[in-house]
């Protein structure tokens, strides 16, 4: 008999099918060059230490024998047949009968010296606890996974490891198991590495059907983070599983049974049994609990147990605390805002009279208004009277100070020219208002994330708070109307856009309570209505000036090939009468244009009326 074993057993049973008992006699004396006769388990005498028992027994009679042979020094390599799929899911051993004898010689310590037993019944694969919404790729298993969400709450559980240590936890389900078969077959558990002698508890405590959903969609992405969000475990030697509840409902290996306490232990054994995952290390004694990303304590497993599962997450409450404390800092009204304010208020002046894109970028940059915007944002979802008192102080203040610095610096320079800068500022559309959906998206989700840095510079610059505030000063200083009134109305598309979206994403992401928030957004929705009334016809302008661009570019080359001149669109106003465009016609001093034929064309063409200038040039002899 070669190494490692001094003998070499086939153990069967009554009913073992002769063919495989055959295949497996001829295979052990192949490999083994020793003649082998099978014995029944139930009449076969205490193996010799050192010993392999080839076994070809269904799950219950194995688990019998493994128990019985714990604390002797022996190997056990069970063959897989249709009478133990819980032994071959247990040890993954689906190789034919020769590669699994070359297994076990060549690699002896790939083996598990593990007896996990549940009220003293072995447990093969893991013990579920809990409710187990399934979804799959059928129609019908999709639908029952849809409806099961609705009605999905969290239980109480209470777990008490080997070493004393009491939790209380809301869960939706649980699973136990051996520790190194729980790992191949959870990669939530991969984290960290596995080890033989302690059970492992996953624990399953989604906060939202969001979440549920989300793992049902998307199960790959639970690799990202390990264990994700609403994921938990605990290893050790031994669990003990209650409910404040009563009875405990479980399935061990697929079977209905129920208990008061559930007691699951990993039992180290001299006895090995063979298993195709390789060597894993034997445990020390300790236990490792990670619990901090599912429900914990009195407060948070009694919020959870008693409802429903809500349908999007609520933060926690260490969460909430990280971002109300970072929210009322920025809502202050600081000297370190007024003079940021000043700066950025004084650089826009200047940079819209100089009609310079960077120094206004650098306008955007400095502006801090929009820390007062998102804590507002917060106060109007959580009806927050501290938050809003402070952050409407802060906005108001800055709003002050820029339109009287922009007025008095207008209104100190003998210049009245408009430039380019300025323009672009007194037509908002609807495309302004979603930047500021976007921008006031990417705020929020800055503020409730650390690692995210609240001051984006892209968010500041993409949504500019300062410089049209700055335009709307420069109206007041020039004592225009119109100016004034063209950019407050971009201002005023950004401010409510930024609250709007900053508040559906803190509402999103759980920091508003839903009974304080339907309130809120009615309020919000009522705002961006109020500004996307105006802009909805600033945008139809754009629109319909968009589209005598268009036909002009169609209809020019035509026109002026006949006529011999060059046509340019140089603008397009609006009156009340309807649009008029604004053409230059170009040609050379010796060439005669009949002007009126070609007004008439352009207005049968566009539509419109028609200002026609003239420029003359003078071709080289």
């Amino acid at each position: 008999m070669p190494e490692p074993f001094t003998g070499c057993h086939l153990i069967v049973q009554a009913d073992s099918p002769p063919p495989a008992v055959s295949a497996a006699a001829q295979a052990m004396e192949k490999r083994f060059g020793v003649r082998i006769a099978a014995q029944s388990v139930e009449e076969a005498p205490l193996p010799e230490a050192g010993a392999l028992l080839v076994c070809l027994l269904d799950d219950a009679r194995f688990a019998d024998l493994w128990r019985r042979l714990a604390e002797h020094s022996v190997t056990l390599l069970p063959l897989p047949w249709e009478g133990n799929p819980l032994t071959r899911a247990a040890f993954g051993l689906e190789e034919n009968v020769g590669e699994l004898l070359d297994l076990v010689v060549e690699s002896p310590d790939s083996v598990r010296q593990t007896l996990t037993l549940a009220e003293g019944t072995p447990v093969f694969t893991e013990v579920r606890l809990g409710q187990w919404p399934q979804a799959s790729a059928r129609p019908d298993r999709w639908q029952r996974f849809l409806h099961a969400l609705r009605g999905l709450r969290l239980s109480p559980y209470d777990l008490t490891t080997g070493k004393g240590r009491t939790v209380r936890l809301a869960a939706l389900n649980l699973a136990v198991g051996e520790e190194a078969w729980m790992t191949e077959h959870h990669p939530e558990l991969a984290e960290e590495e596995a080890y033989q002698g302690r059970v492992a508890a996953l624990v399953h405590a989604p906060t939202s059907r969001l979440q549920l959903l989300r793992r049902a969609l998307f199960p790959h992405l639970l690799r990202r983070h390990r264990p994700p969000q609403g994921m938990g475990y605990v290893k050790t030697r031994r669990l003990s599983v209650s409910s404040p509840w009563g009875p405990l409902a479980y399935r061990l290996d697929g079977r209905p049974r129920q208990t008061a306490c559930l007691e699951v232990e990993a039992r180290p054994t001299r006895c090995k049994v063979a298993t195709v995952w390789g060597p894993v290390p034997k445990a020390e004694d300790k236990e490792n609990l990670r619990l901090n990303a599912v429900p914990t304590g009195e407060e948070a497993v009694e919020f959870f147990t008693r409802r429903r599962l809500p349908l999007l997450p609520i933060a926690s409450e260490q969460q909430f605390a990280e971002l109300f404390t970072s929210l009322r800092q920025a809502a202050r009204l600081r000297p370190s805002f007024v003079v940021l304010t000043v700066l950025s208020a004084l650089l826009a002046s200047i940079g819209l009279y100089q009609d310079s894109g960077p120094v206004i970028i650098g306008a955007m940059i400095l502006a801090p208004l929009m820390d007062p915007i998102v804590s507002l944002a917060m106060g109007f979802i959580r009806f927050d009277r501290p938050l809003l008192r402070d952050s409407l102080l802060s906005l108001a203040t800055g709003i002050f100070l820029v339109l009287a610095l922009a007025g008095l610096f207008a209104a100190s320079l003998p210049l009245a020219h408009l430039t380019g800068e300025i323009q672009a500022r007194l037509h908002p559309t609807l495309l302004d208002l979603g930047v500021a959906v976007i921008a006031g998206t990417a705020a929020a989700y800055a503020f409730a994330k650390e690692e995210v840095a609240r001051s984006l510079a892209g968010v500041a610059i993409a949504v500019a708070l300062v410089p049209p505030l700055a335009v709307s000063g420069i109206g007041l200083g020039l004592a225009e109307g119109p100016l004034f009134a063209g950019a407050a109305l971009l201002f005023l598309t950004n401010l409510v856009g930024i609250l709007f979206a900053a508040g559906a994403t803190f509402y999103l992401m759980g920091f508003a309570s839903l009974r304080y928030a339907r309130l809120a957004f009615l309020y919000k929705f009522l705002m961006v209505l109020a500004v996307a009334v105006p802009l909805a016809f600033s945008t139809r302008t754009m629109v319909r000036e968009n589209h005598l661009y268009q036909v002009f570019r169609e209809v020019a080359p035509a026109l002026e090939r006949t006529a011999g001149v060059r046509l340019e669109l140089v603008g397009v106003t609006f009156t009340e009468q309807g649009p008029v465009a604004r053409i230059r016609l170009v040609r050379q001093d010796h060439r005669v244009v009949d002007r009126e034929a070609v007004v008439r064309r352009l207005q049968a063409a566009l539509n419109a009326g028609i200002e026609l200038e003239e420029a003359r040039y003078y071709a080289r002899p």
